[in-house]
């Protein structure tokens, strides 16, 4: 009975963990796709895939993700400074988790080069999370990621 309370509770850990991380990715995501000052279709078509495929993700809701995600749009759009001091609040919290940090940077770029462009705003966006979460942007494959961008960019008929 202790061992399988023990692990209910190591499980529910587990989960309020990664709803942080959901939460802090949906902030990353909202900074760096809003930097170039829209979010575009392809932007939020890409959000739904990573949704669908991030392993440690799909314990949620998506749409309750993409809620998150466009509250933090919202909040960049109506007030710049309170939505960017909020959003970069939620991502600080993985400072110092390197592959936390890592992989919210990545699913960030994923979805800000859906449109295909990687705008001088986004670029200086990513390099400000990359500073807050205290690892490299070369840490991040960034590179990969356009590259792989570039050979299949996002589609409607995806």
């Amino acid at each position: 009975m202790l061992e399988g309370l023990r692990e209910s509770l190591k499980r529910r850990s587990a989960r309020q963990r990664d709803r942080r991380f959901l939460e802090a990715t949906m902030a990353a995501s909202a900074l760096v796709a809003y930097a170039d000052g829209q979010v575009d279709f392809s932007e939020r078509m890409r959000l739904d895939q990573i949704l669908d495929q991030l392993h440690r993700l799909q314990a949620f809701d998506a749409q309750d993700a993409i809620n998150q995600f466009n509250v933090l749009v919202e909040g960049l759009q109506s007030n710049p400074e309170r939505g960017h001091a909020r959003a970069m609040e939620a991502v600080e919290v993985f400072a110092g988790d390197r592959g936390s940090a890592r992989l919210m940077v990545r699913v960030a770029c994923h979805l800000c080069v859906a449109d295909g462009d990687f705008s001088d705003a986004e670029q200086r966006r990513v390099a400000e999370l990359c500073l807050k979460l205290k690892i490299r942007p070369e840490d991040c494959d960034l590179e990969e990621i356009i590259r792989a961008n570039k050979e299949r960019p996002y589609t409607k008929e995806r």
